[in-house]
C-alpha cells in the first residue's frame, strides 16, 4: 500500500510522520518548511530539487510502512486515572 503519492502535502506527511523529515533530507531537501510552504507537494519537490521521484517514493513509502507497522503492534496504552 502506497501512502505516500506525488500529490501528497509535504506539511500534513512530516506532522503524521515526522521520520519522513530524515528521508528528505537524505535526498537533500533542506528547507522543508520552504517545500512545504511553496512546493506543497512531493511530487512538487521532487521536480523542484530534479530528484528521482520514483526513488524518493519508495524511500518515504518504506520509512511509513515501517513505521505504521510499529504502530499498529504497539497500540499507545490508555493509562487508568488511579495510574496517573
Amino acid at each position: 500500500m502506497a501512502y505516500i503519492t506525488p500529490e501528497t502535502d509535504i506539511a500534513n506527511m512530516v506532522v503524521r510522520w515526522p521520520e519522513t523529515a530524515d528521508v528528505l533530507h537524505a535526498h537533500d531537501f533542506v528547507k522543508i518548511q520552504l517545500l512545504a510552504g511553496e512546493q506543497g507537494t512531493v511530487g512538487g519537490a521532487a521536480a523542484f530539487y530534479h530528484d528521482d521521484l520514483d526513488s524518493l517514493l519508495s524511500d518515504l513509502n518504506r520509512v511509513v510502512e515501517t513505521v505504521e507497522k510499529y504502530r499498529a503492534e504497539n497500540p499507545p496504552q490508555k493509562k487508568r486515572w488511579k495510574d496517573r
